[in-house]
């Protein structure tokens, strides 16, 4: 015994000196940039110093009908559907890892019918006559007979070295990964659905202000045919004038067909509800919201980021295997028991005299397998490294997002006030040009050019809109959307 317990420590003591440590480590940022950052933008009425942005964050935007639409796809999304059924997937392969820590006990109940040799070691009637110089035994063992055979079985894995334990570790870690990557889709697909919502909204309103400016396109054609009747113009100007109603035309056309598409991917993301409609809003009077800007942002947002929170606990994860290939070169003790009655007689299955048990405790050692472990080992080791490199580029990814997102909003919201002061200086001239024609001192031809411009500036205040709803939209992202770890739940 205490030759084996030597040899036992010597194999662990030279399988603990051929492991390698990872060589990965986890990234560190300053806090400089973000902290930076935060003070260009916190002066903007768009922003308010909060602890952090909302979970129901689209609620931000005061549109019961984006609400709607958020909770018919949170219910509805094949994809967000998809990514649930990998959480309880990734539950259930724990749970089938976590049964291996547990003794096994299973019944087993069968009836053999046999035949045996007349020229087997052990023939069926006894003989006095030695087989091969050795004598038989004094028994009569049948030719034929039926066995009947109820035992019971425990084995048992003492996991000394945690070798299970740490593999069911390693399950749970993925599944609070799957779990993270869960939230971190909803936060995709729900991010995705308002920005279609609000490029839908846009669109349509784009398609209105083209729509009016062909039917300026019209009235000014219509009015160059009017003065070459008066011998007042040319008709190079109505060649000009059908160009620019026709180019009107298909711009129409063009944003017809784009509203059209953006509202066939918003109901794609509700679980491709095609026969919904979608009310149009008065998208160019709508306030934007204000978006809660984190004070602590610098030292928090790891913690509020979904995907860089399920890497960490791939990280975990990958830790717990380099212990389970570690385990695999020490020796494993376990224990295999029966119990149960045999008998060739079913009236006398169950006496006493029919009983047997069985108690088999055993270990193996694993001594040559071609470098088998080792190379487990070094696999094990190598995974990990490779979730700490994804950790450190996800997390250089997520301070790039916020970064970028914050200048983004701020220069977008800047260009829409500059495309709104300019929407009011046309309408102040169209006003203008249409007194003035009034007074006969400007032609209506005037007035159709000055309210061209003013189509031309609602459209881009449209489309600055637009690029500001998107960089807010970006920056919620960016931020993990409201996603807070001390409130994750598995399902």
């Amino acid at each position: 015994m205490q030759l084996l317990t030597s040899i036992l420590f010597c194999w662990a003591f030279l399988c603990g000196c051929s492991n390698r440590s990872p060589s990965a480590k986890k990234i560190e940022i300053g806090d400089a940039p973000l902290i930076k950052a935060v003070k260009d933008v916190e002066d903007l009425p768009l922003f308010e110093k909060a602890e952090w942005v909302p979970q129901d964050w689209w609620t931000l935007f005061q549109d019961e009908q984006l609400n709607g639409l958020m909770e018919k796809a949170l219910s509805h999304n094949q994809t967000l559907q998809s990514a649930k059924s990998r959480v309880y997937s990734a539950l259930y392969r724990s749970e089938a890892q976590r049964s291996s820590l547990y003794p096994n006990v299973y019944h087993e109940a069968d009836v053999q019918r046999r035949k045996l040799s007349k020229n087997s070691l052990i023939p069926s009637e006894a003989s006095s006559s030695p087989v091969g110089g050795t004598p038989l035994l004094p028994v009569k063992i049948p030719f034929y007979f039926t066995q009947y055979d109820f035992n019971f079985f425990l084995t048992f894995d003492f996991d000394i070295w945690e070798k299970r334990r740490n593999t069911y570790r390693a399950a749970l870690g993925e599944l609070q990964a799957t779990l993270a990557d869960k939230i971190f889709t909803e936060l995709t697909v729900s991010i995705s659905l308002a920005q279609s919502y609000f490029q839908l909204q846009i669109d349509r309103y784009r398609q209105e202000l083209a729509q009016k400016l062909v039917d300026l396109q019209e009235k000014n054609r219509g009015l160059i045919q009017q003065r070459i009747e008066h011998h007042l113009d040319s008709d190079l100007n109505l060649f000009q004038a059908e160009g620019l109603l026709t180019a009107a035309k298909q711009t129409l056309s063009e944003r017809i067909q784009t509203a059209c598409q953006d509202e066939l991917q918003v109901l794609g993301f509700i679980g491709g509800e095609f026969d919904t409609s979608i009310d149009s809003i008065l998208i160019e009077n709508k306030a934007l919201p204000t978006i809660p800007l984190p004070h602590v942002l610098p030292l928090h947002l790891i913690a509020h980021r979904p995907d860089i929170v399920a890497q960490l606990w791939m990280i975990e994860s990958a830790g717990r295997q380099i212990q389970v290939a570690q385990a695999g070169f020490y020796p494993d003790f376990n224990l295999a028991t029966l119990l149960g009655f045999q008998t060739t007689h079913l009236r006398k299955l169950l006496e006493a005299r029919s009983s047997v048990y069985e108690v088999e405790p055993a270990y193996s050692l694993p001594i040559f397998d071609g470098g088998l472990l080792t190379a487990n080992l070094r696999g094990s080791e190598a995974n990990y490294d490779l979730a700490i490199y994804e950790y450190n580029q996800r997390v250089i990814n997520a301070v790039q997002e916020v970064l970028e997102a914050l200048v983004i909003v701020k220069q977008s919201y800047m260009r829409l006030q500059e495309a709104r002061r300019d929407v009011q200086l046309q309408q102040q001239a169209l006003e203008l040009v249409t007194q003035r024609s009034k007074n006969h001192l400007s032609s209506l031809l005037d007035v159709h050019l000055s309210e061209e411009t003013y189509l031309t500036a609602l459209d881009n205040e449209a489309v600055s809109l637009n690029n500001t709803l998107s960089a807010i939209l970006n920056l919620i992202k960016a931020l993990g959307g409201g996603y807070d770890t001390c409130e994750e739940k598995t399902p």
